[in-house]
């Protein structure tokens, strides 16, 4: 009985999804963000696809939905009035933030660079650690400098910092190095 109601609702569910749609959820073949902002689903589709987006696009969705429900992060200090404001506000970003580290971590490519010295504390650096560091981290936007930044690390691992972007050089780069 219990298996005949199920089958009779799994076909029911089934008549809102496009072939094409069934066929790429059950293929597992995970669906990137970008596929995602070009497909239009409906609502049973969106349900299927969900389970089989890739973890950046899960991530931005994610954010995307919690934005628009006017979800955001609550401030370090404030208290959540309600369990659902605990799990909306406080839990979910958290988990985010740690997927989106974990993330990083798996995708870490370390490069060389040289540090050039732009200030009177990067001159101090150089001469102590030399001007060629490690850099993992690359960002868009670094708040003390108010624009983009590397996180540079000596070769030595002994010292770490922000950078302003046009103080380092990528090694890579050969025409920055001629210059």
């Amino acid at each position: 009985m219990f298996k005949s109601y199920a089958e009779k609702r799994r076909r029911k569910f089934y008549v809102h999804v496009r072939p094409e749609i069934k066929e790429r959820v059950e293929s597992g073949e995970p669906v990137t963000y970008e596929e995602y902002q070009k497909m239009r689903y409906n609502s049973y589709e969106l349900k299927l696809v969900h389970d089989v987006l890739d973890d950046d696009a899960l991530i931005r969705v994610t954010e995307r939905y919690l934005a628009e429900e006017g979800c955001s992060c609550i401030y370090k200090y404030d208290i959540p009035h309600s369990y659902k404001d605990a799990v909306l506000q406080q839990h979910i970003h958290e988990l985010i933030k740690r997927l989106k580290s974990k993330l990083a971590e798996g995708n870490k490519m370390s490069f060389k660079v040289i540090v050039k010295p732009g200030n009177k504390r990067l001159k101090q650096l150089i001469k102590e650690f030399g001007e060629i560091w490690k850099s993992e981290i690359y960002h868009p936007y670094v708040p003390c400098f108010n624009g983009p930044g590397y996180y540079v690390e000596s070769l030595d691992g002994e010292h770490r910092r922000w950078v302003e972007e046009e103080h380092v050089v990528l090694i890579e780069d050969e025409q920055a190095l001629a210059s």
